[in-house]
């Protein structure tokens, strides 16, 4: 619960801070934002819990079992950054930095 608390938190406070840069974009391109940005999480963590974890539970030692787990959540989350990072190129119409 605290962990929801602070990111409600965080992204006020990032509304608040590029509060002006968030006003020149349509309401279209603010929501497909949001979609992209949920749909992407909501992939991430499918593949993360449950395929990372019947993968896992298969392997005899914990040890093993951690490394392996952490290798399967870079696996992960290192191609949801370069899709987010495109789509929102895509949709903000921003020069890829």
């Amino acid at each position: 619960m605290f962990g929801v608390i602070l990111l409600l938190l965080y992204a006020a406070y990032g509304g608040w801070k590029y509060r002006e840069e968030i006003r020149r974009y349509t309401w279209q391109q603010k929501g497909a934002a949001v979609f992209v940005f949920i749909g992407l999480i909501a992939i991430g963590t499918f593949l993360i819990y449950v395929v990372g974890n019947r993968l896992v539970a298969f392997l005899p030692w914990q040890w093993l079992q951690l490394v392996v787990f952490f290798v399967i959540v870079v696996l992960v989350l290192y191609p949801i950054r370069f899709v987010l990072a495109k789509t929102m190129v895509r949709i903000f119409h921003l020069s890829e930095e």
